[in-house]
């Protein structure tokens, strides 16, 4: 009995991938960018995904280890999950500004492509246990602002704000709790996005997809999970 050598498998037997296509999902993400209207979140979108190297990573990374969105894609799949939720909170609440809330959707786990690393599992990097997505994404707009000429201070602040406060308690790892519209509507897009996803997942790893009842005890969640209906993974239109 020996190690395999890296040429001697198929690291993707070992990876799950996001069930609905990635090139489809990122031109639906590139189309969503085209649709801000505000110039300099424009402009700080585009330096991000219309880099070829950060798309890259990107489109490649997970949003999570284990709970939700645990495969390649992931990122893309939660990150567009998200925007999709904004978007229908943006048009009920008509004091949020749609372009700051669709943006800082768009970016805010941005730092998870250095978070994680991907080979024939998912771990956490150095960098990701020691500072953590926020911060990393965070300091990663920062630098990318500061590279657009005069953008507004108001607009950066409220943006990273918007950033560091999306997990929304502290006890979750974010520094600030949601103080704006945008905040606390990204805050709660994104848990109802990422909790739902861990439970659809939880389900399927628990019962197969054509068993019903009830789960084991989500170790995340702390209770277990019933379901008596049918998982559909039918192509987002």
């Amino acid at each position: 009995i020996r190690l395999a050598s890296p040429e001697e498998f198929d690291p993707k037997k070992f990876l799950c991938e996001s069930r609905f296509s990635i090139e489809e999902q990122f031109v639906k993400l590139l189309e969503v960018i085209d649709s801000v209207n505000n110039p300099f979140l424009k402009k700080l979108l585009e330096e991000f995904f219309y880099d070829d190297d950060f798309v890259e990573k990107f489109l490649r990374a997970p949003a999570g280890k284990t709970v939700h969105h645990a495969c390649i894609g992931g990122l893309l799949e939660h990150t567009l999950g998200v925007v999709e939720i904004c978007e229908t909170v943006a048009k009920r609440f008509k004091s949020i500004d749609r372009d700051l809330l669709i943006s800082a959707a768009i970016l805010h786990d941005i730092g998870k492509v250095r978070e994680y690393e991907v080979k024939i599992s998912i771990d956490r990097t150095i960098e990701g246990m020691l500072l953590g997505h926020l911060y990393i994404g965070a300091d990663m707009i920062s630098k990318a602002i500061d590279r657009i000429e005069w953008f507004p201070m108001s607009l950066r602040t409220k943006l990273l704000h918007c950033i560091l406060s999306h997990h929304g308690q502290y006890e979750y790892g974010s520094p600030k709790r949601p103080k704006t519209l945008e905040a606390v509507a990204l805050a709660y897009a994104d848990a109802l996005d990422s909790k739902v996803k861990g439970f659809e997942e939880h389900i399927e790893r628990e019962l197969g997809e054509s068993n019903k009842g009830w789960t084991k005890k989500h170790f995340a969640f702390d209770v277990p999970i019933y379901f008596d209906g049918e998982i559909s993974y039918e192509e987002e239109g």
